[in-house]
């Protein structure tokens, strides 16, 4: 794949290390995401409703490491362009349809994203954190 479609919020939320609190009692927060070799691209619905977002160091921090912050609304018009002739990573149980018919169906990989599959793996803290 030369691309990775994430709509899953706790992918997200883990893959860039952030938290956030629009889900009451989760730390979670309303993106889309979409990773390419040279950079990736972060959709936030704070951006839509008029709220910053994120904090200014923190959008320096994501620009520095090539992530690109966008408005949730515009995911679909900036991922088709994005994505557009190359294969594309998809995880069809965590996505809605309408985020799995953005990548036409000869350029989808489908499967279990990567992201999960990091998320299962603990360090020592993590692993002490559960026996506690």
């Amino acid at each position: 794949a030369e691309a990775i479609i994430l709509s899953a919020l706790d992918q997200i939320a883990w893959l860039f290390n952030l938290r956030g609190s629009d889900i009451e009692c989760n730390p979670v927060f309303f993106s889309y995401a979409a990773v390419l070799p040279d950079t990736a691209m972060l959709f936030l619905r704070a951006l839509d409703e008029g709220q910053p977002g994120l904090s200014e160091e923190l959008k320096q921090h994501l620009s520095d490491a090539g992530v690109v912050v966008r408005p949730y609304g515009q995911f679909f018009t900036d991922v088709k362009t994005s994505v557009a002739g190359r294969k594309v990573f998809i995880e069809p149980a965590s996505c809605s349809m309408a985020v799995f018919n953005s990548v036409p169906a000869d350029l989808r990989i489908k499967g279990t994203s990567p992201v999960e599959k990091f998320k299962a793996v603990k360090n020592e803290k993590e692993i002490e954190g559960l026996r506690q």
